[in-house]
Order: C-alpha cells, then sequence, then structure tokens
C-alpha cells in the first residue's frame, strides 16, 4: 500500500523526485487537488490492512503523527514530531501507522476555501512536506499512512470497541475536560489583518505552549449571536471573552472535542489495526489512563517513545537513511537490542514504580552504557589479536621473499622494487590487506547492546 501512495503523490505531480513540488500545487484548480486527495484516500483506505500481530505495531496520536493540530499546528513543530516519530519507527518499532494528512482535502471541503485558495494550497504543501519527511521510512513500511472510516462520528466510533463498564470512565473523563477548558483557559477574540483570531491561554496541560491561535477564514454562524463582541474586537483590536460568551460559543466544548476527536482516533486505530497507541500529550494520557485495557505494554511504549534520546542519547548524530540500512543488515542484532531495552525499561519500573528522566538516565548509566564499554573492549582486543596474527604471516612471508632471493628465485626487478619501496610500506599494505579480509566484531554480535554499538559507530564517522 505505502508504495502505491508514494506512486500516487509523484505521478499527480504532487511531489518530484520526494520533495513536494509547489509548483504543481498551485497551477491545479482546487477540484482537481480534491481529487487527488479523495483518490489517495481509497489508496491509504483501512480496509486494505490487515491486524497486526506484532506488540511493536504501533498507531501514533495525531500531534505525534506530524498531523495538523490545534495544539500546535506550525510547520516547525510538526517536522520536529515527525522526526521523532521517525526515530522511534527506525530504533523501536516494527511499524507505525499514522492518519494521512489528505484526508483534509476531500471534495465536500473545497467550498469551504473558495475565498482563500492560498490557505488551501499552503495548507496542502506543508502537509506534503511531513510526507516528504517520512518518505524513507514510508517507502520502507517502517510508517504507515492510513485512512480510517470517515463516514463515522469518531467518538461514536471509539465508544463502540469500548466494552460497557470503559464508557462511564469515557464520559467522566470528557466532562472533566470539558470543565477543564472553561475553568482554566482565558478566549480572546483578535481582529488581525482584516481577519478574526482566537487567541485561547492556559496551563501547558490544557494548551501547547500555554498559549495557541486559530485564524477564522469564516467565522462560525454563533458569532452572529455576539455582535457586540465581534464589534469590540474590531474597534479595539481584541476582546477577551466572558464565561458566558465562552459557554454561548461553545469554546470548551470545541476544545475538548478537539482532545476527544484524536483519542477517539487512537482507540479506533488500535483496536481496527490491533496495535498499541502512541502519544506525546500527557493530557491524552491521563484521559486514556481512565480506560485503557492493556496498560502494561502500552505504558513501557510510552516510555520507549519519551525517553528514546535519554536511552540513546548519541541519536542526534546519525541520520535516518543510515539507521534505515543498520537496521536492514543487522535485523537479529536490532531484536535482541530491543528485548534488553524493553527488560530494562521493565526492572526499573518494578523497583521504583514510577518512570521519569531520571530513570531514562538511571538505565544508560547503568545498563547501556557499561555494556557499550564492554564492546569496545571486546573489538580493541580483537583487533590486538588480529595485528600479532598478521605480523606472524607478514614474517613467514618475508622470509619467504629472503629465501626466494637467496636462492635466487625471485625476479631481480622485484627485489629492486622491494628495495625502492621499503619492507615497511609493503608490509603496512599486506597489513592494511589482512585487516580488510577479517571481521573484528564477528564475536559481539549476538550482544544485548550490539546494534546500539554499531549505531553509536555510525554516529561517528
Amino acid at each position: 500500500m505505502n508504495e502505491h501512495f508514494l506512486e500516487h503523490l509523484e505521478n499527480t505531480g504532487l511531489m518530484k523526485n520526494g520533495a513536494v513540488n509547489s509548483q504543481r500545487i498551485a497551477q491545479l484548480p482546487l477540484s482537481k487537488l480534491a481529487d487527488i486527495a479523495e483518490e489517495s484516500i481509497e489508496i491509504t483506505s483501512a480496509e486494505h490492512l490487515s491486524r497486526e500481530v506484532s506488540i511493536f505495531a504501533h498507531s501514533a496520536s495525531l500531534s505525534l503523527g506530524g498531523d495538523r493540530t490545534d495544539y500546535c499546528g506550525s510547520l516547525d513543530c510538526r517536522l520536529k514530531r515527525a522526526y521523532q516519530l521517525a526515530q522511534l519507527a527506525s530504533l523501536y518499532s516494527d511499524r507505525v501507522y499514522i492518519r494521512s494528512f489528505l484526508g483534509a482535502y476531500l471534495p465536500r471541503v473545497v467550498g469551504m476555501f473558495k475565498d482563500v485558495e492560498d490557505l488551501f494550497r499552503a495548507r496542502l504543501s506543508e502537509d506534503l512536506t511531513i510526507i516528504a519527511e517520512l518518505k524513507p521510512l514510508i517507502s520502507k513500511g517502517l510508517v504507515v499512512p492510513f485512512s480510517p472510516p470517515t463516514t463515522y462520528c469518531p467518538c461514536c466510533l471509539a465508544k463502540l470497541y469500548l466494552s460497557s463498564e470503559f464508557q462511564e470512565p469515557f464520559e467522566q473523563a470528557y466532562q472533566q475536560l470539558v470543565s477543564g477548558y472553561l475553568d482554566s483557559v482565558s478566549y480572546t477574540l483578535e481582529w488581525v489583518n482584516d481577519g478574526f483570531r482566537l487567541c485561547k491561554r492556559g496551563p501547558e496541560a490544557l494548551i501547547d505552549h500555554k498559549l495557541s491561535a486559530y485564524d477564522y477564514f469564516k467565522l462560525p454562524p454563533e458569532y452572529s449571536h455576539f455582535p457586540d463582541v465581534l464589534e469590540a474586537a474590531q474597534r479595539e483590536g481584541k476582546v477577551t471573552l466572558s464565561k458566558e460568551e465562552v459557554l454561548g460559543l461553545h469554546l470548551h466544548k470545541d476544545e475538548a472535542n478537539r482532545v476527544v476527536e484524536n483519542i477517539a482516533f487512537e482507540l479506533t486505530a488500535a483496536q481496527t489495526l490491533n496495535t498499541s497507541f502512541l502519544t506525546d500529550r500527557p493530557l491524552d494520557i491521563d484521559f486514556l489512563n481512565s480506560i485503557n485495557q492493556n496498560p502494561i505494554i502500552e505504558r513501557r511504549n510510552r516510555i520507549a517513545q519519551k525517553y528514546l534520546t535519554s536511552f540513546v542519547p548519541f541519536l542526534e548524530g546519525v541520520s535516518l537513511q543510515d539507521l534505515i540500512k543498520l537496521r536492514e543488515n543487522e535485523e537479529e542484532a536490532f531484536v535482541v537490542y530491543r528485548q534488553s531495552l524493553n527488560k530494562a525499561i521493565d526492572d526499573y519500573r518494578t523497583l521504583r514504580g514510577d518512570f521519569s528522566e531520571r530513570e531514562a538516565q538511571a538505565i544508560y548509566s547503568d545498563v547501556i552504557a557499561p555494556k557499550l564499554a564492554n564492546l569496545d573492549q571486546k573489538v580493541k582486543a580483537a583487533k590486538k589479536t588480529l595485528v600479532k596474527d598478521t605480523f606472524r604471516e607478514t614474517a613467514a612471508w618475508v622470509g619467504a621473499i629472503s629465501f626466494g632471493v637467496y636462492m635466487g628465485i625471485i625476479p631481480a626487478h622485484l627485489v629492486e622494487a622491494a628495495k625502492l619501496l621499503g619492507m615497511t610500506k609493503l608490509l603496512a599494505e599486506f597489513l592494511s590487506t589482512a585487516m580488510s579480509r577479517k571481521d573484528v566484531t564477528s564475536g559481539i554480535r549476538s550482544e544485548d547492546m550490539y546494534f546500539l554499538w554499531k549505531v553509536r559507530e555510525v554516529g561517528r564517522r
């Protein structure tokens, strides 16, 4: 499916040689772009996917998957999250499923953008930029964009998968979210560049970066019931909404519904594909903990996702392409390393209960780093042995040449060449050739952290 999805984007010209084709996006009419989006949804439909059997098959939240969300929709933040997802997919997961971004450009959506075509095209370009970032992993099947059913309300669909005893906790968690957005978040309507912007300020637990903003290209009809608010915003530049106005505009429910939509997607994906879900938002985790039916695996996976760079502090120096190539070449070593990492996580959680950045750093210091140092020592010892063995072979070789010269069985021109080059250079060349024919790491391939050792070596080049 992945190869068809990427081929579709290349064949339609939206991407060219793996990069976003901005010129093509600017030229095509909106209706054609919407048709391409609709075709991509069919290609990536969840109906084409089989249920997973691996506990390392994950479905990412909208935010972690690099999707456009109201938490923080800036391209820089989305690219950062997509890169983190790519690291997780290449260094931990068997597969990570993400929602296909092109579902936001269906034909029924085009009418909303008729007066703001540039915004439509800009958003599409940004979404394709995320796909281009993930392309190396998509092409290998490590990241799988898919389109969930679009004919169902995500919240209703998620509830279908919850057994009866979890229905009430789900509703209670939702009501707590609604109350939190009403009581703890302030809403300001601003007039900027002849358009309205809704700014939300609140605690980090509810609002990413404690501040987010949404530009309306078309005000929802509810705002027509508050003409004084609109006039004040245009006259004064901004106006802070009262609690009564927030209630009348349902802003607190809109915010809670966006959170639940994300969680509903996770539940739907997890149940449809038999995956465990991953999210980078504490708010999602708090909600999910109240309804989660398999907390052990979920918690371990989240730990691996959240603290991956603490477990592997040298990861930033390794390109995604090198990680993927190394994983393909050292498949067995990758499986052994992942099992060892999970065992270390489980052991620390058993001893200490909670898990934080401190525990992650302790695992690296107490478990991973010593094993890497041990591998360094073994490789150094193997190299010393190889040098000794090679010099023994070289000594025999030199002796043979000397005997050949003495007996007159080596041509005179070779003897003269040896004198001109010097025996030192001949020995060095022989030593280099001999070492290139032998693998000094062959004795450590079965070690727990051999795969991470190789990752570090690649990063040092």
